[in-house]
């Protein structure tokens, strides 16, 4: 008999398992959660340094700025030029399309069946879920998945199951051909297991991705804005100026 217990086994057998130790677990996260929000946010509202009280004037926040990293230089009266809105939208465009298909992807990968893989057919572009006998068509709402078997392939001509399953012909070809000759089943098992042994890695880098390419859009957007916010400030302090000495 085992004389003796690892501190993780300890905190898993005896306390994570029990209803106190759940309830107290979960409060913990939320708690770490909740301190990290506040500190998170005392540092995103500290006032900038020398720009603080004139970009509060304007009517401009001090958390966007650092979260999105927004220079807004008040040496000069900022202006956006032809050349910042072209570069700026293309960003933008790049930024939000990048990260729409990258959450595309990562919704079809998360939806995956157990025991199957997600898989592309190259001549076509289609995506698609595998397995042993069964595959179904990747989409991303429930509803329109529709599966194809091989049971399916020995009584069906090619073109009809396309229409059932919602794949192109050349692809439901493919899939047939796959259940119907035993030398792909390896194949298909080495698919899955590939699959489930990077799916975190891949989850970890589409998320990675998605949050850059949208940070990197939403701080395009932020310094466009913002800097014609300033300098419509500058030019209404300018003209008042002007006011006052007249």
């Amino acid at each position: 008999m085992k004389s003796f217990d690892s501190v993780a086994d300890i905190i898993t057998n005896e306390f994570l398992t029990s209803p106190l130790g759940t309830l107290t677990s979960i409060f913990s996260v939320i708690g770490g959660i909740y301190a990290a929000f506040l500190l998170v946010k005392k540092f995103l509202n500290t006032p900038i340094k020398g720009k603080s009280e004139f970009l509060s004037q304007a009517g401009v926040p001090a958390w966007p700025l650092r979260l999105f990293y927004v220079s807004l230089p008040l040496n000069t009266v900022p202006r956006n030029t032809r050349t910042d809105l072209f570069f700026g939208f293309l960003l933008i465009f790049v930024g939000l399309g990048g990260a729409s298909f990258l959450s595309i992807m990562h919704i079809k990968t998360l939806r995956t069946p157990p025991d199957s893989t997600l898989l592309v057919y190259k001549p076509t572009d289609e995506f698609f879920y595998l397995t042993h006998g069964r595959a179904k068509t990747a989409s991303l709402l429930p509803r329109h998945t529709l599966t194809l078997t091989s049971e399916q392939c020995d009584k069906m001509p090619v073109d009809i199951l396309a229409q059932k399953s919602r794949l192109s012909a050349d692809l439901t070809g493919f899939i047939c051909d796959m259940f119907q000759k035993k030398e792909h089943t390896h194949s298909i098992s080495n698919e899955i297991t590939h699959f489930r042994k990077t799916k975190g890695t891949l989850y970890s880098v589409l998320s990675l991705f998605e949050t850059g390419l949208f940070w990197l859009a939403v701080s395009t957007l932020l310094t466009l804005y913002y800097r014609n916010v300033v300098r419509k400030h500058i030019i209404e302090q300018h003209k008042k100026a002007e006011s006052y000495l007249t």
